[in-house]
């Protein structure tokens, strides 16, 4: 839990770093202090033998996570050399994935991942060697866990930035002329009833899952700003 716990400590802060691009007067300090003081508190409860208090801790970070991943990624594209960032006000977003989804696959992973762990730290207690039972146990979780992580990447509610430059989503820009065209699909976007399916240069991206008047909205503003509708 060590390994991943001083992950999810550095992106508390490094959230404030990358936020920076785009609110320059974000303050980097609190970030800072806030890792710096989780990191003392597990530390704190492993030394005096709060080990589910500790992991507690990591949960948290992991939850945070989820939340700072979602406010980095509905940002479109902070600019570059040769482009101009467009204001703030010239964006527009249209929200993508599922809350409850999400929520529910981040609290089942956490369930799976705890078991995991407590049936790892059960087996090195008895000493004895790993016989079939626990074989089929622990890959059952793995696969649970898996499931769960994958139900959390695919319902992660996201924006879609549109400005113009072009289209942002999950962190990648498309640029206009890199787009051909732009449906509204049923049953598509893996979790929920509609996505947008966008033609590239690049391949297709699903854009989803959305509700109908969202999906329809942004299919309809992306085939507006390439001249396909």
């Amino acid at each position: 839990m060590a390994g991943p716990g001083h992950v999810l400590l550095s992106t508390v802060w490094g959230y404030a770093l990358g936020r920076k691009l785009v609110a320059p007067r974000t303050r980097v300090l609190p970030y800072f202090l806030a890792a710096a003081v989780a990191h003392a508190l597990y530390d704190a409860l492993l030394e005096t033998g709060y080990f589910d208090a500790a992991h507690a801790v990591d949960a948290g970070l992991a939850m945070a996570f989820v939340v700072f991943v979602r406010r980095a990624l509905r940002h479109g594209a902070v600019g570059s050399h040769t482009d101009a960032v467009p204001p703030a006000t010239a964006r527009r977003h249209f929200e993508v994935g599922s809350y409850l989804v999400s929520a529910v696959s981040a609290l089942a992973m956490l369930t799976f991942g705890w078991q995991l762990d407590a049936l790892a730290h059960h087996a090195g207690a008895g000493g004895s060697r790993p016989d079939v039972a626990f074989l089929l146990e622990s890959g059952g979780l793995v696969a649970l866990f898996a499931a769960s992580f994958w139900g959390v990447a695919a319902a992660m509610p996201l924006d879609v930035a549109l400005d113009a430059i072009g289209l942002t989503y999950s962190g990648v820009l498309y640029r206009w002329a890199e787009i051909q065209g732009a449906t509204v699909e049923l049953g598509r976007g893996v979790i929920g009833t509609r996505s947008v399916l966008v033609t590239t240069s690049r391949g297709p991206l699903s854009l989803g899952p959305a509700s109908r008047s969202t999906a329809e909205a942004l299919g309809l503003s992306i085939r507006q700003r390439i001249g396909d509708d």
